[in-house]
Order: C-alpha cells, then sequence, then structure tokens
C-alpha cells in the first residue's frame, strides 16, 4: 500500500503550513530522508521529508495552498500501485432548488448541506467575499474547494493601471500578525535622544581588541545587551497579556528584527540577561545571517518576550515599530550620526541616535515606559557596565 505524506507539526502552537514547492513532481523517484517539499509556518520555512522509498505518486495540494497539520498531502509507492483516498464526509443534498450564479464563475453550481471542505485559505477568502461555499465547486480531491474555485465567484474588479503583486507567503503572514496587534493592543510610544558618543568609542575598542575571526560587535547587539540588562528590573515590559491576567516572563528572550526581500522576521537570542557581549555578538551576527539565509529552525523565532528593530543602517532617523504579539512592547532605533548639541555653553559634535519604545498600554502605562527609556539612556551614556 502506498505510504502517505502528512503534514507534520513544527511547533505546539501551529495548526497549518503553507505549501511552498514540492521538490519533486509525480512520477518522480525519491528516497527516504530526502527533502520531498518545502512548506511555510507563520514563522519559518522547513523541509519535509520523504517517509519512504519509491515514487511520488500523488501530490494532494499545490503551491500557495494552506494545509492544516497532520492531512495527508502526498503519496509514495510504487509504479501502478493503488492510492486508498480516505473517504470524505457524507454530505446530504436537499431538495433541489434554483440557485442564481454569477455570470463570471462559468462553473456548476452544488447547493449542500453539511460542512462543505474546502483549504483554509478558501474559507479565509470566501468569508471576505461574501461567498457561500456550498455554492461552489471545487475542483480539488473529493470536490475540495480551493481558492481558485472561490476567486471564479468574486466580481470582477475594475483595471488597475500598474503591476498588482498578491500578497502571500511570509508578507501576507507579516500582514495578518501587525494587522492584529495593531487592533487589539492599543500601542503608546515615547521616543529619547541618547547620546551614544562614549559607548561608540567603546565599542571601537572592542571591535579593535576582539580576536580573530570573532564577529563584530553592532549597535543592535550593544543595544541587545543593556534592554537584556534591564528588563529584570522593568518586569511589565517583559510581559505577555493572557485573557484577564499578566504573565510577567522569568526568561528575558530578545528578539532582533531582521529585514529579508520576503518580510521580516525574528530570531530570539534566548536568555539574553546571562549572555557576554561576546555571546550576544557571535549570536547577531549568526542568526542574522542564517535569517537571511532561510536557516533559521522555529525554536530560534519563538519565544521572544521583547524586540528591538533597528533601522538606522537605512538612515531611518526615527520611526515607531508595531508590537510583535503576544510581547507587549518593542523598541525601533533611528540611524546613528553626529549632530551638533550646546554643552557647557558651547557647540560641539556628538554621536546621538533616537529610539522609540512602543507599549501595549494594556499591560504597562507611561511612567513604566519611561522608567526604562530613562535607565536604558542613562546605561548607554555611560557604558562602562556594558563592557565589564
Amino acid at each position: 500500500m502506498a505510504t502517505p505524506v502528512i503534514m507534520p507539526k513544527f511547533g505546539m502552537a501551529q495548526e497549518e503550513a503553507t505549501i511552498v514547492r514540492w521538490y519533486k513532481q509525480e512520477g518522480e523517484q525519491v528516497e527516504r530522508g530526502e527533502p520531498l517539499l518545502e512548506v511555510m509556518t507563520d514563522k519559518v520555512n522547513m523541509d519535509v521529508e520523504a517517509p519512504a522509498s519509491g515514487l511520488l505518486l500523488k501530490a494532494k495540494y499545490s503551491p500557495d495552498e494552506v494545509v492544516p497539520v497532520t492531512v495527508i498531502i502526498g503519496y509514495i509507492g510504487e509504479p501502478g500501485e493503488e492510492i486508498e483516498e480516505e473517504e470524505p464526509s457524507p454530505v446530504t443534498k436537499p431538495a433541489p432548488r434554483v440557485v442564481p450564479v454569477p455570470a463570471t464563475a462559468q462553473r456548476t453550481v452544488k447547493a449542500v448541506s453539511g460542512k462543505v471542505r474546502a483549504t483554509p485559505a478558501a474559507r479565509r477568502l470566501a468569508r471576505e467575499g461574501g461567498i457561500d461555499l456550498s455554492l461552489v465547486s471545487g475542483t480539488g480531491p473529493d470536490g475540495l474547494v480551493r481558492t481558485e474555485d472561490v476567486e471564479a465567484f468574486l466580481p470582477p474588479e475594475a483595471p488597475v493601471e500598474g503591476e498588482l503583486v498578491p500578497l502571500k507567503g511570509v508578507r501576507k503572514i507579516i500582514a495578518q500578525r501587525m494587522e492584529t496587534s495593531w487592533h487589539a493592543a492599543p500601542h503608546i510610544s515615547f521616543t529619547v535622544t541618547i547620546d551614544m558618543t562614549q559607548a561608540e568609542a567603546r565599542r571601537a575598542e572592542w571591535n579593535e581588541a576582539r580576536a580573530e575571526g570573532e564577529p563584530r560587535l553592532s549597535v543592535t547587539g550593544l543595544l541587545i545587551k543593556a534592554v537584556a540588562d534591564l528588563l529584570p528590573r522593568h518586569r511589565y515590559l517583559n510581559a505577555s497579556l493572557r485573557g484577564e491576567e499578566v504573565l510577567l516572563h522569568r526568561a528575558v528572550n530578545v528578539g532582533m528584527a531582521v529585514a529579508r526581500d520576503e518580510g521580516l522576521i525574528v530570531p530570539v537570542l534566548k536568555g539574553a540577561d546571562g549572555l557576554t557581549l561576546g555571546e550576544i555578538a557571535f549570536q547577531c551576527s549568526d542568526l542574522a545571517e542564517r535569517a537571511r539565509e532561510g536557516k533559521l529552525t522555529p525554536d530560534e523565532v519563538t519565544g521572544g518576550t521583547f524586540t528591538v528593530s533597528n533601522l538606522g543602517m537605512f538612515g531611518v532617523e526615527q520611526f515607531t515599530a508595531i508590537i510583535n504579539p503576544p510581547e507587549s512592547a518593542i523598541l525601533a532605533v533611528g540611524t546613528l550620526g553626529p549632530e551638533p548639541v550646546v554643552l557647557s555653553g558651547k557647540i560641539v559634535v556628538r554621536q546621538r541616535m533616537r529610539a522609540t519604545l512602543s507599549v501595549d498600554h494594556r499591560v504597562a502605562d507611561g511612567a513604566l515606559a519611561g522608567r526604562f527609556l530613562q535607565d536604558l539612556k542613562k546605561t548607554l551614556e555611560a557604558p562602562e557596565s556594558l563592557f565589564s
């Protein structure tokens, strides 16, 4: 009997994954343990290995389709081997009735009662477009309704000038998570200007003295060290809202926002308050490199309790970031550069940057945020404790 390929569950909270691509086509030979397809969770892309050797007899789902975990997504077997498909759930048909169908549908309509078999993406599209799934003829296995089946029922859109790029993959996941965060968590934001002159001088000395082959300490790494040292004293900024309770995390796991062409990803430095400056420099370099290569594991992008997002390298002077759920705060940092300031009645040039803290107002208030930024400013302007 053919061996089924199951959509795996990579994390405890994972409910579905998106098919990115099949490495093998139907009819091609595969070996047990060989990467068979690539799937995308809400965190990372992962390869699914072939559970057996043989031919890929059937790939049940196409790229960009969202599939629940533990569902059979394909079969591997010998040439000519029969596939014993699971029988679809019985559907009771009501008395025939006439149903008006949009002219653009160009499909046979079927009116049914009971649960309609459809992909999660098709159900979401149907909800957004006000489409009754019972009226849609599915073209997938055993009548499964796919996104393209629902799209056929949507009214035609007016012509547009320019290129329409589908919102999918990582970009779509980011859009959904950020929309949820923005609407669910009332954001309040506070900005301070930090004199980084001494911190930059010490960072340059540290990089000059580092051993050959060791990674350089970046501004982001120094910020993560400062934040990690402070969070145990500012617990409501290292917290998550759980229903009617606030969870004050024991662990300090600092996320580092990394920009990629595919979209933002946030690898996490676990137990950052217990790491040395050298360990933070190494992890920042290693995680950022593997993030851009798409080689992070699910564990490396989960469990964050606070996030640092630095866009200074792009010349961004100041910005406000959206909180990365289920965290309660995020620090957004702009470019670091020379600015004229007045000290002791004289105009001097100092290295300065602006840092904006966004906080979930359900968890923390302005006073808590202000005290954290005050401590962060003091720490970075007199940075010896960070390098000791």
